[in-house]
């Protein structure tokens, strides 16, 4: 079921690549950025599924991968700073 919820994750990427890259695609429209903010939720979502389920290194450092192209959503969101605090550090 994790890796289901991931791989659902990299559709809505490859389906919205202004949302899963905005630092190639900026995001200036306020409906984007909101869909943006659930993109990422998201993201934070299917992460966490893989890192509770999966003791793989090859999957934790996909997972801090895909969080580093969404650093600049992180500053100044405290709860989403701990959330990815939580995932890239794999505590669980």
């Amino acid at each position: 079921m994790p890796k289901i919820s991931f791989r659902s994750y990299l559709e809505l990427a490859l389906n919205n690549p202004n949302l899963a890259r905005p630092d190639l695609y900026p995001i200036t429209d306020a409906l984007d950025r909101k869909k943006y903010e659930w993109f990422v939720a998201y993201s934070l979502a299917a992460s966490e599924k893989i890192l509770v389920s999966v003791d793989d290194p090859r999957w934790k450092e996909t997972i801090r991968l895909n969080i580093t192209y969404h650093e600049k959503f992180f500053v100044g969101h405290r709860r989403a700073q701990n959330l990815k605090r939580m995932i890239v550090t794999c505590r669980t």
